[in-house]
């Protein structure tokens, strides 16, 4: 029997039959799980990283910001998920399994993961987030789309 293997971009892999992470995803994704406190490793190699899972993270701790910079003449789109240092695991489990953005230091013991590319945002952010709507009120989502 042959297998046809065909690259996926980070947002067909959200719907491969794999539970939405591909096989070179979950590789890199289980380095980060090792170094995780015991409570994330559980969560985490349960194969909680699943579309629903990450709506659900991103409905209690995600920002979608839109700015004006520039004396108002240009906007700013940012994408963020916060944390305590304790759970930069996951931030990184949310890079990895999107492809894109960046982790870093956000103040105090905070970190962020933070998609502020608008290539990034329009081909694979904001098409994840109309395929799993949010269920919370995050009106700033409906602003986010119209800029």
């Amino acid at each position: 029997m042959t297998t046809l293997s065909i690259p996926l971009s980070p947002v067909d892999s959200l719907h491969s039959p794999l539970g939405g992470v591909d096989s070179l995803l979950k590789k890199s994704a289980a380095a980060n799980i090792q170094k995780a406190p015991p409570r994330i490793k559980r969560i985490l190699t349960k194969r909680a990283l699943t579309p629903y899972w990450i709506l659900g993270f991103v409905d209690g701790d995600g920002c979608f910001s839109v700015r004006q910079t520039n004396k108002n003449t240009t906007f700013r789109l940012n994408f963020v998920v916060s944390q305590n240092k304790r759970s930069v695991h996951v931030l990184h489990l949310l890079k990895e399994f999107f492809g894109c953005g960046i982790v870093r230091k956000s103040g105090g013991d905070n970190m962020e993961y933070d998609v502020g590319n608008r290539e990034h945002l329009k081909s694979i952010i904001v098409p994840f987030f109309k395929q799993y709507p949010l269920q919370s009120k995050k009106y700033c989502f409906k602003s986010f789309l119209k800029s």
